[in-house]
This record gives structure tokens, sequence and C-alpha cells, in this order.
């Protein structure tokens, strides 16, 4: 039995894929660099992979038309107080549109 939220298969540890339609829209997580995997915004290693993760990860931020960008920079969103990539158009905590 898996429970909704859970990744990895609590008998084998194997990365259970969700399809796309099946997932429950998350705003605190990103995706693995290595295997594309949706991994926990905390997490120090991918589930699926094992990749380690920096203490200090690159703010990289997916805009509307899919181009992407990093910022070295943060700010602080207005409706909710998360630390925000500078260069981020919305909260992706809270989902406050941050840029005009």
């Amino acid at each position: 039995m898996v429970l909704p939220g859970e990744v990895n298969c609590r008998k084998c540890g194997a990365y259970i894929d969700v399809p796309d339609e099946l997932r429950v829209k998350k705003k605190d997580f990103f995706q693995c660099s290595e295997c594309g995997a949706e991994v926990p915004s905390d997490a120090t290693e991918c589930p699926k992979c094992g990749a380690k993760f920096d203490e200090v990860q690159e703010n990289v931020v997916v805009h509307a038309d899919g181009s992407e960008d990093v910022s070295t920079e943060s700010v602080v969103c207005p409706e909710c107080g998360s630390t925000v990539p500078a260069n981020a158009d919305w909260c992706p905590k809270c989902g406050k549109m941050l840029k005009d």
C-alpha cells in the first residue's frame, strides 16, 4: 500500500513515479538535476537516484514561457514571508505574483 505523497515504496524502497495527472500540485518541491524526479525542497538527497544536494542550492527559476535562469539573490514574499529567488515571477509557496 502506498499513501498519498509517498515517493518511495515502504517494502522495497523503490522510487514511485506517479503520472502527472494523478500528482498533487505541490509548491515546495523541485526537480532533481540528475534524474528529473520530484524532490521535497528540504531534501539533502534524491529519493530516486540518491544524488546529493549541496546545503546551498542554486535558485533556478522556470518562467511561464519555459525559459530558465539562475538567481544568486533572494527577496521576501510580501504575502507569506518566504524567501524567494529575486528573479522569480511568483512565490513558489503561496503563488503571489511578484512581478507585473
